[in-house]
């Protein structure tokens, strides 16, 4: 009984979290996602202005990757669906077993927004600086290890 009470309580506040971002995730009569699902994110990437923004103020201490992760795959209506790996020094590492959607579906434009928004987000994580990708390759994204320092520099590189 106790190792249920203790179990529940670590799982409790991010079914909660869930759930709150899951209450305002509109969709629409053909089951594609409206815009305000980008609402949820905690950053995001605008290819035509070629910035990256932060939307969302989070508490990095008490923040889970359990958390960021479901963030990502409902905006994502599991298109591109992001699996934990688990975690090494200051690297996340995630797998996307169905990675077409995102590297051959999405064009360069929404899996860089996808790669930058989830990259940053996750290193939202308290002691998390990188993010391995894990998923097969495509034309649109490649799997690797990111971080913030990568896409500003690549993004750096493009203005000149």
């Amino acid at each position: 009984m106790w190792h249920y009470l203790e179990t529940m309580r670590e799982i409790f506040p991010n079914i909660l979290i869930f759930l709150f971002f899951v209450s305002f995730n509109p969709i629409t009569s053909n089951g594609n996602r409206n815009n305000t699902n980008d609402s949820m994110l905690i950053w995001r990437y605008d290819c035509n202005t070629n910035k990256i923004q932060k939307i969302k103020k989070v508490n990095s201490d008490t923040m889970t990757w359990k958390s960021v992760v479901s963030i990502v795959n409902c905006v994502y209506q599991n298109r591109v669906h992001l699996d934990y790996v688990g975690i090494s020094h200051d690297t996340i590492i995630v797998k996307i077993k169905e990675s077409e959607y995102l590297t051959e579906q999405m064009g360069t434009c929404g899996a860089d927004e996808f790669m930058i928004s989830t990259t940053f987000s996750l290193t939202e994580l308290k002691d998390i600086h990188f993010v391995t990708f894990d998923f097969d390759i495509g034309d649109h994204a490649s799997p690797g290890t990111y971080s913030r320092m990568y896409y500003f520099e690549r993004i750096k590189k493009s203005k000149k």
